[in-house]
């Protein structure tokens, strides 16, 4: 086995649609690849659809469930990998996908080892019928290990793993600014006269940007100086309609700007050109936001709400504030002191800074994948 570098299959998704599974797929994939430790394997999911495809009951759903289904029988077949990683869901629809993989897989007698990239599997799991929890533990009979995004999450999965078996690895992301001296663009910010007020995210109702921009004309009223962008793709019966309409009877379209999908280097571009990030969501499947670790690798303070396990990103008064969702004055109120009191916002700019390096980088992100991989592979 010295001489023969373990072989690991990767399922999971890669972008488009830039969401966060499907970016942690391919920061996994590459950073694997990178070290050179393994040889890895990569049974692609994505569905080209985009994400408001997802846990929906349709003929393509069904039609690429069973074609990665008998995609990952071949791979099992002729590649013979030692240990199966995927992805689990946490709704129904998406779970019954996955049981057929992981079945599968079990059946080859593989090692699967599952990575929940959410928060709230033991909701979904309490919430099921009685018929779909027995399913669930018996699924998961066949699960070696499982991998969440922090330590509040630990025991998500009591009743169907034993806690030796559950580790914690958060997100990272590859560092944008290493190229940078730390203080270039803080400087660039210091001198700007206009504040960028940020959001990152699917445009959809419960990632909360409506409070932003129903906090835009509070704001606006106490200072000039400031827009708003909001960047992502629009969830079909998102508010797109809803939201022109109350810009335009606020009379704020000149500080407002929708740029769509921004991806590479212009989505760095974009945060390092803002001053604020706002990610006011209530989504339930919320777990660690990538926006969010994103905006912190730039420096910038967070204004968010305390759900998943943004808690692990985000520190009240060290590197943003928590706000209660459905509340465009409270949002207003943290994003008027940030930009009244300068030397604090670039405070916890600083501090966003500091705990993305110490915490959540790619290289952090693939160092803690590994080593739960040779606890499985040893076993």
């Amino acid at each position: 086995m010295n001489e023969e570098r373990k072989r690991i299959l990767v399922i999971g998704p890669l972008p488009p649609p830039y969401a966060g599974v499907e970016i942690m797929t391919d920061v996994l994939l590459r950073g694997l690849k990178h070290t050179g430790h393994f040889s890895i394997l990569h049974l692609n999911t994505h569905d080209p659809r985009g994400s408001a495809n997802k846990g929906r009951l349709d003929f393509y759903n069904i039609y690429y469930a069973f074609m990665h289904f008998f995609q990952l029988a071949i791979i099992l077949l002729r590649e013979d990998p030692c240990i199966v990683y995927l992805p689990i869901s946490q709704n129904t629809l998406g779970f019954i996908r996955d049981s057929m993989l992981i079945i599968l897989s079990a059946a080859f007698n593989k090692k699967v080892v599952v990575h929940l990239h959410g928060a709230y599997f033991h909701k979904f799991y309490r919430q099921s019928y009685w018929q779909l929890k027995v399913f669930i533990k018996y699924v998961f009979k066949y699960i070696r290990a499982g991998i969440v995004l922090g330590k509040d999450l630990k025991n998500i999965f009591n009743g169907l793993l034993p806690s030796n078996c559950v580790f914690v690895v958060n997100n990272g992301i590859p560092d944008v600014m290493k190229e940078y001296r730390d203080n270039k663009f803080l400087r660039i910010r210091r001198n700007r006269i206009k504040k960028q007020i940020l959001f990152v995210g699917i445009m959809k109702k419960s990632k909360g940007y409506m409070d932003l921009l129903k906090a835009a004309p509070i704001i606006l009223n106490k200072r000039k100086d400031v827009k708003f962008v909001f960047a992502g793709e629009w969830y079909p019966d998102g508010g797109r309609e809803e939201s022109y309409k109350f810009i335009e009877a606020h009379k704020i379209g000149k500080y407002v700007h929708f740029p769509g999908i921004i991806t590479g280097y212009k989505k760095s571009d974009l945060y390092r050109n803002s001053d604020i990030f706002v990610f006011p969501s209530y989504f339930r499947f919320e777990g660690q936001p990538l926006v969010i670790i994103e905006a912190m690798a730039v420096g910038l303070p967070i204004i968010t709400t305390p759900i998943g396990v943004i808690r692990d990103c985000v520190q009240e008064g060290v590197n943003g504030y928590f706000i209660s969702h459905n509340n465009p004055n409270e949002v207003a109120e943290k994003t008027i002191k940030l930009l009244e009191q300068p030397v604090l916002m670039r405070k916890l700019g600083r501090n966003s800074r500091r705990i993305f390096v110490k915490h959540f980088t790619s290289s952090i992100f693939i160092k803690g994948m590994e080593e739960v991989i040779n606890i499985i592979g040893s076993d």
